[in-house]
């Protein structure tokens, strides 16, 4: 009997799940994968399915149901609370996966007890190119995506550059997205406002590596994080990261490894349309303007004055590959398949 592991195209699901199908292999029958539906032999194989996908793809709980499967799906969220669609969804499941303790939390307003099985922050190290002349800045871009915020994060960064030209002239920033990101307007006006800025179009994971190892900050304004997978990697690798303080990105960072952005909960509102099933009452975080603006200006001349303050935020900042590393993840799943076991599903 096997172990059914569906996986999902968006980036942080996608590599979280590949990294859960390796060290699952090692304990379970796995099969694993991203067509639409497993095939109806895998299906009377097998004792249980994990859904590691959107819930708005409407998975075939009814097929696999009658299968006589156990099903959990991998669910992440990133506002307050959760919609009456979601909740309607996951009750076809018999548990639900979680990254963050804030997921977990969330999950709880509405009877659901979520397990906690967090994403692995280590990266393979690539050969390092050697080190830009220049400080640098790392920015992931997601213009689409208004939880990712990086509208207003643009902004801020070139009223900063407005008011800080010297300090800016110090610094490469490193900017990481898709080609429709590049061909956004502010993304342009940013580029000609720090003209040092470079692009990283669809990189590879050799080359994504590289941009880490070659950065000295990652900065991240974001509304909420099921997670954080960037900024756990980025720190993993000794990056000083500078986000917003609110969301699952809690679980790994705190004031003695990484700088946090103070802000307040505001209503979604139209951005709600964006997301299926999302309402406009749902709150996320806004980060602070003025503390963004303060914080990320201490941050810039920490790392060009090399202030031991900063030195060891980074250091503090790569400790975290101990509890949410490879070893980590395995016991933890290790835990999992115990549990499966002890509940007669395997």
């Amino acid at each position: 009997m096997s172990v059914i592991y569906l996986l999902d195209s968006y980036y942080s699901h996608r590599k979280t799940g590949l990294d859960n199908c390796r060290l699952l292999k090692k304990h379970v029958r796995l099969s694993y994968g991203s067509e639409p539906e497993p095939s109806p032999s895998l299906l009377n194989r097998s004792k249980i399915l994990i859904y590691h996908r959107e819930l708005s793809r409407q998975p075939n709980l009814a097929a696999w149901r009658a299968a006589g499967l156990k099903l959990i799906a991998y669910s992440v969220w990133e506002c307050s609370y959760l919609p009456d669609a979601y909740i309607e969804a996951l009750r076809g499941f018999d548990e639900v996966w979680v990254p963050s303790p804030f997921c977990v939390d969330v999950y709880a307003q509405h009877g659901f007890k979520a397990q906690w099985v967090p994403h692995c922050v280590a990266r393979p190290v690539s050969d390092p190119k050697p080190a830009p002349s220049q400080a640098q800045i790392m920015l992931f871009l997601k213009m689409v995506d208004p939880r990712k915020n990086c509208n207003w994060l643009l902004t801020q960064l070139i009223e900063a550059q407005s008011q800080q030209p010297q300090l800016f002239s110090e610094f490469t920033f490193a900017l990481v997205g898709r080609p429709e990101d590049f061909q956004h307007p502010l993304v342009q006006l940013f580029q000609k406002t720090c003209p040092a800025s470079r692009s990283h179009v669809d990189p590879t994971e050799t080359e994504l590596d590289q941009v880490y190892q070659q950065s000295d900050l990652l900065i991240s304004a974001h509304h909420g994080e099921g997670w954080g997978l960037t900024l756990s990697e980025a720190m993993a690798q000794g990056l000083l990261v500078l986000a917003s303080g609110w969301s699952g990105n809690l679980a790994f960072m705190n004031a003695q490894n990484a700088v946090l952005l103070p802000g307040q909960l505001i209503p979604i509102g139209s951005d709600a349309a964006f997301y299926p099933t999302w309402e406009a009452d749902m709150l996320w975080f806004q980060p602070d303007a003025s503390a963004f603006q303060s914080a990320l200006k201490q941050a810039m001349q920490g790392i060009l004055n090399g202030d031991p303050h900063i030195a060891e935020l980074r250091l503090k900042a790569r400790e975290i590959v101990h509890p949410f590393g490879e070893v980590s993840l395995e016991h933890n799943l290790q835990g999992q398949v115990s549990r499966w076991q002890e509940r007669g599903w395997l």
